[in-house]
């Protein structure tokens, strides 16, 4: 039976602990809020405080502690106080042990190398890659669905140093119940792709929100705008096929595209109509070499 402990049991370690639990592993949750140590206990689940972590013979530690953002940019404090508890706790766990931290939490590129790794060696005394594991599992997990988004898991993408090393396999052995497409990557490409996949959403959410604001400039009614959108769907490219704009073919080009856009961003400046992320399509376009 897989040992799995879950540090941070919000959206995204709740969903992971309870999705493993289902498929018989030993699920231990940590956490700083008795309230959410006390609703757990009451669905049945071991939970502790963070300075009863002890993994000793815990296979896998998930890290799904929160990070937020402020003025100052990415906040690392949740990140820093669990990878600071998880390194004491294996501090006192026995060589013969080798816990896996795997870290669920979105995190810029380059986090897990350059200053949990680093803060995992010094309060242990021990050695990455030696003693003990490191990866990074990228979630994703929905805040309104997150429980059943894990217990259906179709996809789960494996950071670590190398992709056919013990870690790796272990964790991916851990995912097998879920019988989903394992893909394997390094570490800071693990945690770039997470970007990569919410800044995508970020981006075509707000493109749509942009042809709204035009389509409200335009006098064109909400129910045309989304009869307009739904049509969209079915003829754009871009919706409807999941490779395009996604290949290194350089900027767009041909009879369409850059007219098009060309045209709206002129005629956007006449007339007093902000449209930020259009101009901004325009001017990475022609960075590129496009027009």
């Amino acid at each position: 039976m897989t040992k799995v402990m879950i540090v941070g049991s919000g959206v995204v370690g709740g969903a992971t602990g309870r999705g493993f639990a289902k498929h018989n592993a030993d699920v231990t949750f940590v956490d700083v809020s008795a309230n959410k140590l006390e609703l757990l206990r009451e669905e049945g689940f071991a939970a502790i405080t963070p300075d009863q972590i002890d993994v000793s013979d815990v296979d896998l530690v998930f890290v799904a502690v929160p990070t937020p953002t402020n003025e100052s940019g990415f906040v690392t404090d949740y990140l820093y106080d669990a990878s600071r508890s998880i390194g004491r706790a294996l501090s006192r766990a026995p060589l013969s042990s080798h816990p896996i931290i795997v870290y669920r939490s979105t995190m810029l590129p380059g986090t897990t190398q350059r200053l949990m790794i680093p803060l995992l060696e010094e309060e242990s005394g021990k050695k990455a890659g030696v003693d003990f594991g490191v990866c990074y599992n990228p979630e994703y997990l929905r805040e309104v669905s997150a429980n059943e988004d894990f217990a259906s898991l179709n996809i789960v993408t494996i950071g670590c140093n190398l992709t056919d090393s013990q870690d790796a396999k272990k964790v991916a052995a851990a995912y097998a119940p879920f019988n989903a497409v394992v893909h394997h990557l390094g570490i800071k490409e693990a945690e770039w792709h997470k970007y990569v996949h919410n800044l995508f959403n970020a981006i075509k959410i707000s493109a749509f929100n942009e042809f709204r604001m035009m389509g409200e400039h335009l006098d064109i009614s909400k129910e045309d705008v989304e009869k307009i959108f739904a049509i969209t769907r079915t003829t754009a490219e871009g919706l409807y096929n999941s490779l395009y704009g996604t290949r290194d073919l350089g900027p767009y080009d041909g009879a369409c595209l850059p007219k098009e856009v060309n045209a709206t961003v002129h005629y956007a400046e006449e007339v007093g109509l902000s449209l930020p992320l259009l101009k901004a399509t325009q001017e990475v376009n022609r960075r590129l070499g496009g027009q």
